[in-house]
């Protein structure tokens, strides 16, 4: 199903509003049904909201899309509550400050509210209503001219692939419909608007190629998702700057004794330590020395050549209330002075 939307101006605030003319542009059409029928999840309905300057009579169409189980219809016929729902959607507008569609319009970014609490939490009337409606997800995912809105009776997971999906087909259904000298004398606004439009998809590109960079992301929203890179960013500055220290560490004493590894592991009174250096420098004499200055009691101790790397394994007994961390600092620590 799908309800539409036409574009705002800077003299008043849009209006989102269903349309009622009698004809759907059958390329809109054939998308949203291909949208719905291509996805996994149950969707109930598609309203195609389209940004308009008039506040009055709604213009547009309408049309269903997604088929209905026979078992949510009643036995004599009557609408299901998400059918009246919709149905009720129809004679709705939306101002520009006015509940989520519009709010996705202006921010361009998809608002998802899935589950009662998400959908009784939000601040807005329609998501609410949805609710009461049997509605448990709604969906809202701006386009250019206008917003999508899916609702499923089912609570249905944020799907970034989902809002991706729409979008691309709602971008290439407008480079279709746009047509070169259909201007009529208003070229200028209309390179803006392109310009502008030209600009936020720059803008999402750059988001897109920032998300896939991001491992962990908390929340799909542009502000989440700047905070998220923004830790990862100071996460990968703390990592870079211990891999630093630590090269530091290793290259101690003129640099012949570099430590590429330290491990330490405590089992019960003893401690099996692992070192892994460069074979420069009598790496074994070294350790030795670090270890005896330390009053540790050597148990076993063995020692390996792989061509430029030293390997060194050696028991020891862990004197009370040292743990591995502190023997492996302390360990370092000797290490570096030598």
């Amino acid at each position: 199903m799908e309800e539409i939307l036409s574009p705002p101006s800077s003299c008043s605030p849009p209006l989102l509003t269903p349309t009622t003319t009698t004809v759907i542009p059958s390329d809109l059409q054939h998308r949203l049904k291909y949208l719905l029928s291509s996805r996994p999840e149950w969707w109930s309905y598609a309203i195609f909201w389209r940004a308009s300057l008039v506040s009055s009579s709604p213009r547009g169409t309408k049309s269903r899309f997604a088929p209905h189980d026979p078992s949510e219809e009643s036995i004599d016929g009557a609408f299901t509550d998400v059918e009246w729902f919709y149905m009720v959607s129809q004679t709705r507008t939306f101002s520009e400050e006015d509940c989520s569609p519009a709010r996705a319009f202006g921010s361009r970014t998809p608002i998802w509210l899935s589950g009662v609490r998400d959908l009784q939490g939000s601040s807005c009337d329609r998501a609410r209503e949805a609710q009461s409606h049997g509605v448990y997800t709604l969906a809202f995912v701006p386009a250019w001219g206008g917003v999508l809105e899916l609702g499923s009776s089912d609570a249905v997971p944020e799907n970034w692939g989902l809002t991706q999906q729409a979008k691309a087909l709602l971008r290439e259904r407008v480079r279709r419909e746009r047509k070169p000298g259909s201007n009529n004398g208003k070229a200028t606004p209309i390179n803006h608007v392109e310009a502008e439009r030209q600009r936020r998809e720059k803008l999402n590109r750059w988001f897109y190629a920032l998300r896939a960079a991001v491992p962990n992301v908390s929340r799909m929203d542009k502000a989440s998702l700047l905070s998220d890179a923004i830790t990862y960013i100071n996460q990968l500055k703390s990592r870079v700057e211990e891999l630093e220290g630590g090269a530091r560490r290793g290259m101690g004493g003129g640099g012949d004794n570099y430590i590429a590894e330290v491990e330490v592991r405590v089992m019960g009174g003893d401690a099996m330590v692992h070192v892994q250096s460069r074979n420069a420098g009598h790496p074994p004499a070294k350790l030795m020395e670090a270890l005896r200055d330390m009053e540790l009691d050597v148990q076993h101790a063995s020692v390996s050549s792989l061509k430029e790397l030293m390997l060194q394994d050696i028991v020891v007994m862990v004197p009370n209330g040292m743990d591995g961390a502190s023997l492996r600092a302390a360990l370092l620590q000797r290490l570096d002075k030598m």
